[in-house]
């Protein structure tokens, strides 16, 4: 098993019934297959890193930031690149940023970070309308609250300004993912007993569409039940 995975070959093993060692190498990367189909899913990772790692991003708004899923604060770094010159000279005060949500439940971890006191994201320039006048200069934008008028220079510079150092993931794996990762890495394994492409007699049910064997595989692009599981999950945006 590697650090990244949610299912263990011995796990799939003690469920499927498998004492012999044959399929250990299909068993380990039907595991691994599974825990990045829920990544994928996911739009980030549930793994915690074991050590903090940079992401370089382009914020959407002056003010707030999704870097991804962070379990801790502790040793997160936020630097910006105040001139766009590819190289991010600000190292921000952990007083000039706070993480979000404030209230986590059920184990979740940070996935936005805003900009606080008089400290700015420095976001693309981007055309206002009528409807949301905005001012800009050196990059940044800035709210206008004025009558009328924008300064010129639509479009702007458009490099990724803000680089997050941080431990990325959640601070426990949830169950209903490890469970997800079970129901998804035994179809996996399944797999390998498929004939162009669809399972035969003795292949897999489709369970929620009826029950019947001999179906083409396309038909069940990701389990029913483990979406069921990570349905609630779902939230983060990277930007």
């Amino acid at each position: 098993m590697t650090a990244s995975d949610y299912v263990t070959v011995a796990q799939l093993k003690a469920v499927l019934a498998i004492t012999k060692d044959t399929f250990n190498d299909a068993l380990q990367l039907a595991a691994s297959s599974a825990s990045r189909q829920i990544d994928r899913w996911y739009g980030d990772q549930f793994y915690l890193d074991p050590a903090p790692t940079a992401r370089v991003l382009r914020p959407e708004t002056f003010t707030s930031l999704r870097p991804g899923v962070f379990a801790t604060t502790e040793d997160l770094v936020v630097e910006t690149d105040e001139d766009a010159d590819g190289t991010f000279e600000t190292t921000w005060d952990p007083s000039q940023w706070q993480p979000e949500p404030l209230e986590r439940m059920d184990g979740r971890p940070f996935s936005q970070i805003v900009a606080v006191g008089t400290r700015w994201f420095p976001a693309p320039k981007r055309r206002p309308s009528s409807f949301d006048m905005t001012y800009f200069s050196y990059g940044y934008e800035y709210p206008y609250y004025g009558g009328f008028g924008w300064a010129p220079g639509w479009g702007g510079e458009r490099r990724a300004r803000v680089r997050v150092t941080a431990r990325w993931g959640w601070p426990v794996v949830p169950p209903e993912v490890c469970q997800a990762a079970r129901i998804l890495a035994i179809d996996h394994y399944k797999s390998k007993d498929f004939t162009n492409g669809s399972a035969g007699s003795t292949g897999l049910s489709t369970g929620a569409y009826g029950g019947q064997r001999g179906v083409q595989v396309t038909e069940l692009p990701f389990n029913p039940l483990a979406a069921t599981l990570l349905r609630n999950l779902r939230d983060p945006v990277l930007a």
